[in-house]
């Protein structure tokens, strides 16, 4: 390969890479307001986060264009979605991480276990058992 092709090459190859990163920018959305976003999952084209510090989670249909409320709970510092089986967790000042169960799609919550002493990091899981972190241990719930 001479000199001038591979002068040629390597410009086409930085305009292809620069173009790429036109396309990947970031914007922001329409809230929802009232705190910090600590997380944002989606399932079946629905996103879902909470405003931490509102007891609320919040639910966009448009990818974030507008959010509406999904649930008035708690404060969730992470939540997971199998079928209709929605669970999520609190971390909380006092040190006392709650796991909360919903298995009529987000419609109605349940406070399941209570980890005393613990704060809950991370959630997730499978059809049948869910796996959540705290800084010591993970817990695991079946069904």
């Amino acid at each position: 390969m001479t000199t001038m092709a591979r002068k040629l090459l390597l410009a086409f190859l930085l305009i292809f890479v620069s173009l790429m990163n036109v396309h990947a920018q970031w914007s922001p959305t329409n809230g929802p307001t009232g705190g910090f976003m600590e997380w944002v999952i989606s399932n079946n084209n629905t996103l879902y986060t909470t405003a931490y510090g509102t007891g609320a989670v919040y639910a966009s249909t448009d990818l974030g264009a507008h959010w509406s409320l999904f649930a008035a709970v708690d404060d969730f510092s992470s939540m997971v979605i199998l079928g209709q089986t929605y669970l999520a967790t609190t971390t909380q000042y006092a040190l006392r991480g709650k796991i909360w169960r919903s298995t009529d799609g987000g419609k109605n919550w349940v406070n399941v276990i209570v980890a005393a002493g613990h704060q809950v990091f991370c959630l997730n899981g499978t059809a049948q058992t869910f796996f959540c972190r705290d800084r010591q241990r993970c817990i695991r719930l079946n069904g």
